[in-house]
C-alpha cells in the first residue's frame, strides 16, 4: 500500500476509541491487558499532512515504541507513545534533512516525539467513542490535546495471522499547530509549508512482548 492510500485509510477512520468490535463498548477480551505498540512496521503507521497554498506534503512514519494499558473494568485506558524523530519520510531526502534540523524538529536535540495518554474513557452517549486527554511533547514542548479516539478488538480468528497474543487496533486523528511547539515557518517556505499539520495514526498493538534486541559485542 503506497502513502496515498494509507493517508486515505488513515484520515477515513473517524478519531475515537472503542474497546470491542460491532456496537459494544469496552470489551472484556481487553480488560486489564497491556497492549505493545511498534512491533511490526506494516502495523505501525503514522501520517503527517501539510497543505499550504501551492504545495502539499504527504509524510509518513512507520516505527513506534510503546504500552497502552486498560484497566481491570474496561473503562479507561493510560499509557505513552514514542516515534523516533529520524524515521519520518517526506518522499525527498533534502526534504528529510530540512525536517530533522534544528530549525524544525531538532532530530539531535530532541530524537523522539511522545504521546502520553494521560486518560480515556468511554464516551457516555456512544460506546463506540472514547474521550482522551494526552500530553504531545515535540521539540522538548509539552502540549495538552484532548479529542476523541478509536480502538476496535482484532478478533481471535483474525489474530493468529498478526502473530502472538490479542491484537487491537487504534486510530485517531488530531491537528497539530508549529507555533505551538516554537517551530516558525520561515517567510521564504511560508507558500509550500503550513503553520498547522494534520497528523493521523492507525496503529496495533498485541499482549505479547516484543523480544529483547541482542546486544552487539
Amino acid at each position: 500500500m503506497n502513502t496515498r492510500q494509507w493517508l486515505a485509510t488513515t484520515l477515513m477512520a473517524l478519531a475515537g476509541l472503542t474497546l470491542a468490535p460491532g456496537n459494544v463498548g469496552a470489551g472484556e477480551a481487553l480488560k486489564a491487558k497491556k497492549f505493545h505498540f511498534g512491533t511490526h512496521p506494516a502495523r505501525t503507521n503514522i501520517t503527517f499532512v501539510s497543505e499550504a497554498d501551492i504545495e502539499t506534503i504527504h509524510g509518513v512514519g512507520h516505527e513506534m515504541s510503546g504500552v497502552l494499558t486498560v484497566d481491570a473494568q474496561g473503562k479507561s485506558v493510560t499509557g505513552s507513545l514514542s516515534i523516533p524523530v529520524a524515521s519520518l519520510r517526506t518522499g525527498i531526502a533534502l526534504r528529510d534533512e530540512h525536517l530533522r534540523s534544528d530549525a524544525w524538529l531538532d532530530e539531535k536535540k530532541f530524537p523522539s516525539i511522545g504521546l502520553r495518554l494521560v486518560s480515556a474513557t468511554e464516551n457516555k452517549k456512544n460506546p463506540k467513542i472514547w474521550d482522551y486527554a494526552a500530553d504531545l511533547t515535540i521539540k522538548g514542548v509539552t502540549k495538552r490535546i484532548r479529542g476523541t479516539t478509536r480502538v476496535s478488538a482484532i478478533p481471535d480468528r483474525f489474530s493468529a495471522s498478526l502473530g502472538g497474543g490479542s491484537w487491537v487496533r487504534v486510530r485517531a486523528a488530531f491537528d497539530v499547530v508549529l507555533g505551538d511547539f516554537g517551530i516558525v515557518v520561515p517567510q521564504t517556505v511560508g507558500a509550500k509549508v503550513s503553520t498547522t499539520w494534520k497528523i493521523g495514526i492507525d496503529l496495533y498493538g498485541t499482549t505479547s512482548a516484543p523480544k529483547p534486541k541482542s546486544k552487539s559485542k
